[in-house]
């Protein structure tokens, strides 16, 4: 059943202003992998939902709401790559630079350990920590890595345990094999992408179906208690009270500056950007730079769970979002959800108050990326080298010319 913006179905309905998506499926895809597990899908309905016109230069009347295109980017700048290490990486999921300890972190899903660190300017692998498992101190999926260098912490997302594990630094960076020193038991919680603001507190996305729908994000005690709500979904727009999918339509990505003084969240299916600040401010939301529909499917995943999923009509939009106090970068998709590939060859950079500054063309494209903001380096993950021996790598590219 298609659905246009204020009619409704026996799950969703939408009013005012709609648009926008969805489900994010490489995670779930990942996650299906390794347990080896099938879902069986019975279709509930398709929703369909309108964007606003695209032709208006802003999507409300606040000036925090803007749209943009890519003519109004600075310059658009090709670079080429530098192969950096293609050893050691199993297969990684995710990446993460730390400037402050010279490392280089991903989460991979080819060893026993979910983490692996390598030096950040030799490529030379360290060690490896996080086990999998369901024992004492092992996690079944370690999704992100957080590293928490004013604490001499690492983080590690370990969300179908509902728990973010902590280990030591130096620990990590010996090789030991160490187990976690302290854990967030957020049992009882929707877990999805936990980041560690303070000592004390997490923020994440709140889950419409188990925590109701009316904010976007949560502030979580280290004892799993949720201590603040905010954030509102784009456009505000008015919901009936049985939304319970709201936060999948709006399926995003998060992350955090190093200084964890901001907030970027980019949306999968729909061209949204969003930066907060630590105080839990909005301060901008950008749609852009194609603006482009979205249909949603509503499904039942058997058991009492049900999800969103995009159509056939949808597209790829954001990545995730990599920040520090003064940019924000993210890669670009655009493409329809039925095109083959998961690599990305485009990279949009921005200043931390939503300025558009540059295109980054990539010759060899990357699906997850983390930048060295203090060298001006970014590391990327690939594979797409053109190696008949290298299934995988990591990739850099010398941003310093640039700016």
């Amino acid at each position: 059943m298609s659905l246009q913006k204020g009619e409704t179905n026996s799950n969703l309905s939408f009013t005012k202003r709609g648009y926008f998506d969805i489900s994010h499926a490489f995670h779930l895809l990942i996650i299906a992998c390794m347990l080896k597990n099938s879902l069986s899908i019975i279709l509930i309905g398709i929703l369909s939902v309108s964007c606003v016109n695209k032709d208006t230069t802003q999507f409300d009347s606040e000036l925090q709401n803007r749209t943009f295109q890519k003519a109004d980017f600075r310059d658009k700048i090709s670079l080429k790559a530098e192969l950096f290490v293609f050893d050691d990486l199993g297969l990684p999921v995710r990446i993460t630079v730390s400037e402050e300890e010279n490392k280089l972190f991903i989460t991979s899903t080819g060893f026993d350990y979910w983490g692996r660190v390598f030096d950040l300017k030799t490529g030379r692998f360290l060690g490896e920590f996080s086990k999998k498992g369901q024992g004492p101190g092992e996690l079944i999926t370690g999704l992100d890595i957080q590293v928490l260098s004013d604490q001499g912490l690492v983080a590690m997302n370990g969300a179908l345990n509902s728990r973010v594990d902590l280990f030591l630094l130096d620990e990590v960076n010996s090789n030991s094999k160490p187990l976690p020193v302290n854990s967030y038991n957020l049992k009882g919680l929707s877990v999805q992408q936990p980041k560690i603001l303070n000592k004390d507190l997490l923020v994440d996305f709140k889950s419409s179906y188990k925590e109701g729908p009316k904010k976007r994000l949560k502030i979580v005690s280290s004892e799993g208690e949720v201590k603040h709500v905010f954030g509102d979904y784009p456009d505000e727009m008015a919901l009936e009270t049985d939304i319970k999918h709201i936060s999948e339509v709006f399926k995003a990505n998060l992350n955090l500056s190093n200084s964890r003084s901001f907030i970027g969240i980019a949306y999968a299916y729909t061209d949204v950007i969003e930066i907060y600040n630590s105080q839990k401010d909005l301060i901008v939301r950008l749609w852009g730079p194609d603006q482009f529909e979205s249909t949603l499917l509503a499904a039942n995943l058997g058991g009492g769970a049900s999800s969103v999923s995009p159509t056939k009509n949808s597209r790829n939009a954001f990545g995730i979002p990599v920040l520090d106090d003064e940019n924000l970068m993210v890669l670009y998709d655009g493409r329809s959800v039925l095109e083959e590939g998961y690599h990305q060859n485009e990279v949009l950079w921005f200043g931390i108050d939503g300025t558009p500054k540059y295109i980054l063309s990539l010759d060899v494209p990357i699906f997850a990326f983390d930048v060295d903001w203090k060298n001006m380096i970014m590391y990327g993950l690939t594979h797409n080298v053109e190696k008949d021996d290298i299934e995988v790598a990591i990739v850099k590219y010398d941003l310093n010319e640039i700016e």
